[in-house]
C-alpha cells in the first residue's frame, strides 16, 4: 500500500510525460526542463530528444512534501520506457494492487512497464530522488530484436506485440556508473547531445546484453524474491567491507545461501562474480576519494586494504585505463 497523501498528479498522455509533470506540479515548462520552486523542494526534470527513437528523461530532485504519480494505460503506445533507479531506496510502486520497493539496492531498480498497464509511483518527502528514462520507438526495438534473440521470450513477445507486462531488473555495476556519468554531465550545446546518445546506448546495450545472458545461460534458473533479496544484502555487505573484502564463505554465511546459490544468484542478478564486483566497486570508491583531493594514492590504497600499491594501481588502471596517479594529477590540473 502505498501512503496516503493529498499531492497527486495525473500523467495520462504517454508522449506528453514532462509536460504533465510540469502541470502536476503547476510550475511553468522551459523548453523541455521543469525547475522545480523552494516552495516545492529542489531539483530539475530534464528532457534531452536523442533522436527519432530515443527520448532521455532525467529527475533530479528533493521534495518538500510527499507525491504519488499515476500513470494511466495507454493501449497501443508506439513507445517503450525502461526505467533506471540511481537513487537509494525510499519510492515505492504500486501496480496491479501489489506495492515493490525501488532504488538502486533493490531487484527492481530497472523496470520495462508496459502501457497498458496502469501504476503509481509514491515519492516519500526529503529524499533524494534520481531516476532516468529512457524511452524507445518499437520500431528501433523490433530492428534490434530482428538481428537477435536477446532476451527471454516473455519479453520479446511483450515489447514487439505491447502484450501486458511489467518486467523488472537489477542494475550491474557498469550500468551505475554509466548513469552516473550521465547525470553528472556538464557539456555545453550540442556537445551534450552527442555526449548523451553515446551514453544512452551504452546503457542500453549493457542492459541488453544482461538479458541475452540470462537468456542463453545454461542452466536458466527463475530466482526467487527471498534468494534476491539475500544476494541484495550480500550486495549492501560487500559494499560496507571495502577496506576488508569478505571471503564467500563469510558472505554466504551472513546470508544464509550455499556458497554455490550465492554465486551463481550473484552473478544472475548483478552480471559479474563476486570478486568482479568487490574489485569494481574497491575502484569506484579509489576515484570517489581520490576525486575529493583530501588522499595521495598510498592512503587510498591503504584504505582500500591494499598492503601492495602495485596491486591497487594495476587494479585501478585495468577499470579506469589509468595509473591512480596520473589521474590524481589529471584532477589537479584541471
Amino acid at each position: 500500500m502505498l501512503v496516503p497523501t493529498d499531492f497527486k498528479i495525473q500523467v495520462n498522455r504517454p508522449h506528453e510525460w514532462v509536460e504533465c509533470l510540469a502541470e502536476g506540479f503547476n510550475v511553468p515548462l522551459l523548453g523541455d526542463t521543469i525547475e522545480l520552486p523552494a516552495s516545492l523542494g529542489w531539483g530539475q526534470i530534464c528532457r534531452y530528444r536523442l533522436g527519432e527513437d530515443i527520448i532521455l528523461i532525467t529527475k533530479q530532485l528533493q521534495l518538500s512534501k510527499p507525491v504519488i504519480i499515476s500513470k494511466t494505460a495507454w493501449p497501443n503506445s508506439p513507445v517503450q520506457p525502461i526505467i533506471f533507479h540511481h537513487s537509494d531506496s525510499g519510492i515505492r510502486q504500486s501496480v496491479n494492487g501489489e506495492s515493490r520497493l525501488l532504488g538502486r539496492h533493490t531487484p527492481h531498480s530497472i523496470i520495462i512497464p508496459s502501457h497498458s498497464v496502469p501504476a503509481q509511483v509514491y515519492i516519500p518527502a526529503l529524499v533524494p530522488v534520481r531516476v532516468m528514462c529512457i524511452t524507445v520507438h518499437r520500431n528501433w526495438l523490433q530492428e534490434f530484436y530482428s538481428q537477435t534473440e536477446a532476451t527471454s521470450p516473455g519479453l520479446t513477445r511483450g515489447l514487439l506485440n505491447t502484450d501486458n507486462f511489467y518486467f523488472y531488473e537489477s542494475l550491474t555495476p557498469p550500468m551505475f556508473a554509466i548513469m552516473d556519468e550521465i547525470l553528472r554531465a556538464n557539456y555545453p550545446s550540442p556537445l551534450l547531445k552527442v555526449y548523451l546518445q553515446g551514453k544512452v546506448l551504452e546503457l542500453l546495450a549493457l542492459l541488453l546484453q544482461k538479458l541475452a545472458q540470462q537468456a542463453h545461460s545454461k542452466k536458466p534458473h527463475r530466482l526467487q524474491l527471498r534468494e534476491i533479496e539475500k544476494v541484495i544484502q550480500g550486495e549492501k555487505l560487500i559494499r560496507q567491507n571495502l577496506s576488508r573484502p569478505l571471503t564467500i564463505p563469510m558472505l554466504a554465511r551472513q546470508v544464509a545461501l550455499s556458497e554455490s546459490k550465492l554465486k551463481s544468484a550473484f552473478k544472475q542478478v548483478f552480471g559479474q562474480s563476486i570478486y568482479q564486483y568487490i574489485q569494481h566497486c574497491r575502484m569506484e570508491e579509489a576515484k570517489t576519494m581520490l576525486e575529493s583531493r583530501r588522499y595521495n594514492v598510498s592512503e587510498v590504497g591503504l584504505l582500500l586494504g591494499y598492503t601492495n600499491l602495485a596491486h591497487f594501481a594495476k587494479a585501478f588502471r585495468k577499470q579506469y585505463q589509468v595509473l591512480p596517479g596520473a589521474y590524481l594529477s589529471q584532477l589537479k590540473k584541471a
